[in-house]
C-alpha cells in the first residue's frame, strides 16, 4: 500500500465515523420528537392555533431568520461536536384546546466519550447533561424527559413571573 492509499483509508474511515456520529444525534433528535408526545400523554398533537387552523402542540424544528421552522434532523444546527434543536411548544389552558401560551427549548444533544451507545442531552437551563442510554437496543430518553418536564412546569409557574 503506498502513503497516498493509506491517507485514502484514513480519509474513508474518518468520513464513516463522521457519518456514524451524526446519524447517532439525528436519531435521538427523531426518537424525541416521538417519545415526548408520548411522555406527555397526548391523544392527539393538534391544537388551535387562534386563527382557526389546526397546529402542532409539540413542534421540533429550529429558528431560522428569527422564526421557528420545523426541519428535517439533518437540518439542525451543529456546534463542534454537537447537535441542537428547538423544541416549541403551543400550549392551551384547561379551557379550551386553543392557544394560551407558547413556550421554545433549546436543546443540545453530543455523545459522552465513554459510551457511543449513550447521548448526553440538556437545555440551555440545566446545569449539567442527562446521560440517557439504550435499552433493549433502544435509546431511552425517559430521564431527560423528566427533568425537561420539571424545567416546564417551572418555567410556566405564576413564580417564575
Amino acid at each position: 500500500m503506498t502513503k497516498f492509499e493509506q491517507l485514502r483509508e484514513e480519509v474513508s474511515t474518518r468520513s464513516r465515523m463522521e457519518r456514524e456520529y451524526w446519524d447517532s444525534l439525528q436519531e435521538a433528535v427523531i426518537v424525541f420528537r416521538n417519545g415526548f408526545y408520548n411522555y406527555l400523554g397526548l391523544e392527539s398533537n393538534e391544537i388551535d392555533d387562534g386563527k382557526g387552523h389546526k397546529a402542532g402542540i409539540v413542534q421540533v424544528g429550529r429558528v431560522k431568520d428569527g422564526k421557528f421552522e420545523m426541519c428535517a434532523p439533518w437540518a439542525h444546527e451543529k456546534d463542534g461536536k454537537k447537535l441542537s434543536f428547538i423544541l416549541f411548544l403551543m400550549l392551551p389552558d384547561s379551557e379550551s384546546m386553543e392557544v394560551a401560551m407558547t413556550s421554545w427549548t433549546k436543546i443540545t444533544v453530543s455523545k459522552p466519550f465513554y459510551d457511543e451507545d449513550a447521548i448526553n442531552i440538556s437545555t440551555q437551563d440545566m446545569y449539567q447533561p442527562v446521560l440517557c442510554t439504550k435499552e433493549n437496543d433502544k435509546l431511552s430518553l425517559e430521564p431527560f424527559y423528566d427533568e425537561l418536564f420539571s424545567e416546564l412546569v417551572r418555567k410556566i409557574s405564576i413564580e417564575s413571573l
